[in-house]
């Protein structure tokens, strides 16, 4: 899965076994998003990328 990076303001590709689900509240509302945790240039990074529900729905990892 595809990611961008806001630091190094380059997208980053993430396998899907290393990505996880997770459910942010928002003004009461879910926010659905698909959250990693990587190495861009040397530097860990934690990495969030925000998605309808039709797609969080569809994802078999497993929840953060």
């Amino acid at each position: 899965m595809d990611f961008y990076s806001v630091k190094h303001r380059k997208m980053v590709s993430v396998p899907d076994t290393d990505v996880k689900k997770k459910v942010f509240q928002v003004k009461g509302k879910p926010r659905y998003a698909v959250v990693a945790k990587s190495t861009v240039e040397g530097t860990a990074v934690s990495l969030t990328k925000f998605v309808s529900k039709v797609d969080y729905d569809k994802l078999t990892a497993p929840m953060a």
